[in-house]
């Protein structure tokens, strides 16, 4: 069944938040034609809509896509998922952002991962605003098929990881520093995927606490 509406988005993400997680939404608010917020007790998601993974991502950012070996990306509103990082979070609940398609895909990352490696990077597209452009390939699967390409790409992304022994830097080396994609060497998209890893593996083990919670 295709996904038409970010409301039908949203009931997409509350199925896969329940399926995967075990975690039942209490709240959900709409945000615009594209996004919504969904809360659980112990979660809260920024649900974005889109109908599809747009191809010019090689276009716009070729360098960066040269490094990935990858074409696709998302746009999602700059402003709008600075202003969900920074959300009144009172009772420390970890965020999400879930990239919902029309197809029934879901991709997840933290807002953290993804303007850390925007603003490292300068994946910035301005078109009636401003918003970040982020390639899916670095995305976690929540929901679909993946493509023998994505599947390959990521084989060879990790392959590339390990034969450089990169050593992890911290995350917030690169939220604040004022980077340049031309300050860069070749190496630098492959540490920025090992940071990714380093954030996916802690959010896996807070995903794993939480689901032992619930089991409790």
């Amino acid at each position: 069944m295709k996904i038409k509406t970010v409301k039908g988005a949203l009931l997409a993400a509350k199925r896969s938040i329940k399926k995967i997680y075990g975690e039942n939404v209490t709240k959900e608010r709409l945000i615009s034609k594209e996004d919504g917020i969904l809360f659980t007790e112990f979660s809260a998601f920024l649900i974005h809509y889109s109908k599809k993974t747009d191809p010019g991502f090689s276009e716009i950012f070729p360098d960066v896509s040269n490094e990935l070996h990858w074409d696709e990306g998302i746009k999602i509103d700059k402003h709008l998922i600075m202003q969900f990082s920074k959300m009144q979070n009172m009772n420390k609940k970890k965020l999400s952002v879930l990239f919902v398609l029309s197809d029934g895909t879901i991709f997840q990352i933290s807002p953290s991962s993804l303007i850390g490696f925007c603003e490292a990077m300068n994946l910035e597209i301005r078109n009636n605003g401003i918003y970040y452009f982020f390639p899916t390939i670095l995305l976690t699967r929540l929901n679909g098929k993946a493509s023998n390409k994505e599947i390959l790409t990521k084989k060879k992304l990790s392959l590339i990881s390990q034969i450089n022994s990169l050593e992890e830097i911290d995350e917030t080396e690169i939220l604040n520093s004022n980077l340049n994609i031309k300050e860069f060497d070749s190496d630098i998209v492959n540490e920025i995927i090992q940071v990714l890893k380093s954030i996916n593996d802690h959010l896996s083990n807070i995903e794993k606490e939480l689901h032992r919670r619930n089991e409790q």
